[in-house]
């Protein structure tokens, strides 16, 4: 089956959802917003809970029996405890919802084994950058407990039912190349050569916050016309960073300040 046609757009309002058969098993088509709609398999992989009126926030679906999280761009669970969900590709043509074959995680995608988090687990990512990592690779994932950092240790082979800890979203640093600063989150591979202000800045800074140990990471440094820097920081705002931009602006001369990063799609 190419495609499964659902009906005119008008006919389904915003968050309301439908259930039909498709491709062998029962799939829900559901409406988020005006120009939004997701598609995936009725049933949780898990232990067959019904999904049609699950949870979605952000486009990541919430089983309502245990909780588990899907990414509904993939399917991937990202609560680590079950096979994917199978997602499907809705689109609007001439007014009308049609849905098309979609599946799991795609044969030839890349998995990294890697150490992550604040407490050092070790799972298996996705990489969706469209390019190659290397071993020791600085990056930031998105798992259950939100975004976090991962430290690449090597490629993997895996099934497209193994269980996934996450997907990679952003590269922080290369290995063996502390004095390269990636300038641009929006592609990772758009780094430039600063002057040693900036990378004796973020190893500075880094080790400022080591000392603290609540599990910060400096993404970027931006220093402004007028002087001033932005640190920008992976991690939950803190107290004790107000005296940490202090003792910064003291030993750098000029006037620290903390954003936290937050990824969008």
């Amino acid at each position: 089956m190419n495609r499964l046609r659902i009906g005119h757009v008008w006919e389904i309002g915003i968050n309301e959802s439908v259930a039909v058969e498709f491709d062998g098993q029962q799939v829900v088509v559901r409406r988020l917003a005006a120009d939004q709609w997701v598609a995936y398999s009725r049933h949780c992989p898990h232990q067959n809970a019904d999904l049609q009126n699950a949870e979605i926030i952000d486009g990541k679906l919430r089983c309502p029996w245990h909780g588990l999280r899907f990414q509904l761009e993939s399917g991937i669970c990202l609560s680590n405890q079950c096979a994917p969900l199978t997602v499907f590709s809705p689109t609007i043509e001439n007014g009308e919802v049609f849905i098309y074959p979609r599946g799991n995680l795609p044969v030839e995608v890349q998995i990294y084994l890697a150490r992550y988090g604040w407490d050092s687990r070790i799972g298996l990512f996705r990489n969706d950058l469209g390019f190659d990592l290397d071993t020791g690779a600085d990056c930031v994932a998105e798992t259950e407990r939100g975004l976090e950092n991962v430290s690449i240790l090597s490629r993997t082979t895996t099934k497209a039912n193994s269980i996934i800890t996450g997907r990679i979203v952003r590269v922080l640093s290369e290995p063996n190349d502390p004095r390269k600063v990636f300038k641009h989150w929006g592609s990772a591979r758009d780094n430039v050569d600063q002057d040693d202000t900036v990378p004796y800045a973020v190893n500075l800074l880094q080790d400022q916050l080591n000392e603290i140990k609540e599990g910060h990471q400096v993404i970027h440094v931006e220093f402004l016309l007028d002087g001033n820097v932005i640190a920008h920081l992976l991690g939950p705002p803190s107290r004790s960073l107000g005296p940490l931009a202090a003792e910064m602006s003291r030993l750098l001369g000029r006037q620290v300040s903390f954003e936290f990063a937050k990824f969008t799609e």
